[in-house]
């Protein structure tokens, strides 16, 4: 059974918004890397989320993601695509505030942003980091990580 979360959006909307997918599991429950990040160790359990955010309308809703994971040197990641108006957008995505328990990178891959985390050795926990997307609405997206033993 596939372990994916994918949040769409209805067409018409207006501004910018997000799809995301966690990383699916295959049919033997191994988790599925993220083309860009196949040279990357997946951790050995991985939930992220990253609601739908964004201007629509009148309304805003900011961006809010996170990440519940194992320890023991793997990665967790999600990916996610920005659309404007309809239209897919590619703007620059960068971490804004590094993580302080572990490191966060960001790829772009088949026109979605892969942010991926890896806590420090031995790091049990929580920790935090934010990514920023310019464009034509800039937000800061807060990444809460919770990492178990």
């Amino acid at each position: 059974m596939a372990g994916f979360a994918l949040n769409l959006l209805a067409a018409g909307t207006l501004g910018l918004f997000s799809t995301v997918q966690a990383y699916p599991l295959n049919e033997t429950g191994e988790q599925v890397p993220a083309p860009a990040l196949a040279n990357l160790q997946p951790s050995r359990a991985c939930q992220a989320s990253l609601p739908v955010f964004g201007h629509f309308e009148d309304d805003y809703v900011a961006p809010n993601a996170t990440m519940a994971m194992s320890s023991g040197g793997g990665w967790c990641w999600f990916a996610f695509t920005l659309v404007f108006r309809d239209v897919p957008s590619d703007p620059t995505v960068s971490v804004a505030a590094p993580p302080s328990h572990g490191q966060a990178t960001i790829q772009m891959t088949a026109g979605r942003y892969i942010v991926a985390y890896q806590p420090a050795p031995g790091f049990v926990g929580s920790d935090s980091f934010s990514v920023r997307t310019d464009g034509p609405y800039p937000h800061v997206i807060p990444v809460q990580v919770t990492v178990s033993g």
